[in-house]
């Protein structure tokens, strides 16, 4: 019986650390099951996988934090035109390599008209002669009527040398005194009136070109008066009017001399 009693004694203590971790194995795996029975199938693992998107560089996350909100401005573009050199001229134009287009861009009556000639070849580039032997130039109101023409006047297109080309027009100009012209280019010839004329121009023996142009009346010039403030004529007061005061220097006058006054007692 004593022998019996010691065996259903106390055990030792190996036995119940292996009990109690047992009961903690059964509580974790409890855990671990309730845990996957609640939270999901975990077809989708959510540790250890790497995302398919690349992250952004630095560099494009700078341009993408330094582009500008809103409308942009264009940058302004630099257009160099080059210099293109003239053609140097290699002799002396013939009549029909020449072409004259004249305007009068600005004419107003009663004073001298400057009348513009554009001269255009058909070279590279020439020498001619401009002169009343080689040029014509004509003035003729809106019906075709004669008014001026160089050929009355000799002098009228001074003589010159000039270089045409067939890239860029050359100018030279003649001065029309705004008169009239007959043969012999008399004086005393009137005035053009203020109207609608065409200018001829033509080498001599070339297609004449013309051009319409108005002849005004002159810009006057006007001039705004300022008006000048003059000081007014203030009266002092020794030269006031006796009737600005009727109620006091006459009353006083009549009191001291009237008759029967009372006199004060000294």
């Amino acid at each position: 019986m004593a022998a019996a009693g010691r065996q259903r004694g106390r055990l030792p203590r190996r036995v119940y650390w292996v009990r109690r971790g047992l009961v903690a194995l059964t509580a974790l795996a409890l855990v671990y099951g309730l845990a996957h029975l609640f939270g999901g199938t975990g077809s989708t693992p959510t540790a250890g996988v790497v995302s398919a998107t690349p992250a952004p560089s630095a560099s494009a996350s700078s341009s993408v934090a330094s582009a500008p909100y809103g409308p942009v401005v264009p940058a302004p573009v630099l257009r160099h035109h080059a210099q293109v050199p003239l053609a140097a001229p290699t002799g002396p134009c013939a009549d029909d390599q020449v072409s004259v287009r004249p305007s009068a861009p600005r004419a107003y009556a009663g004073q001298t008209i400057t009348v513009r000639l554009d001269l255009q070849g058909t070279q590279p580039a020439c020498t001619y002669s401009v002169s009343d032997s080689t040029v014509a130039v004509s003035v003729v109101d809106h019906q075709g009527q004669p008014v001026w023409s160089s050929q009355d006047c000799p002098g009228s297109i001074p003589a010159r040398q000039v270089v045409v080309r067939s890239a860029v027009a050359t100018r030279t100009t003649l001065q029309w005194n705004g008169h009239r012209s007959d043969v012999g280019c008399p004086g005393g010839m009137p005035w053009v009136m203020p109207g609608l004329y065409r200018v001829q121009a033509a080498v001599l023996g070339s297609t004449p070109f013309d051009a319409p142009f108005a002849v005004t009346l002159a810009p006057v010039a006007t001039r705004t008066a300022k008006p000048r403030v003059r000081p007014s004529a203030t009266p002092s007061p020794s030269t006031a009017p006796a009737s600005a005061h009727p109620s006091t220097a006459p009353a006083k006058r009549h009191a001291s001399t009237a008759p029967g006054s009372a006199r004060p007692s000294h």
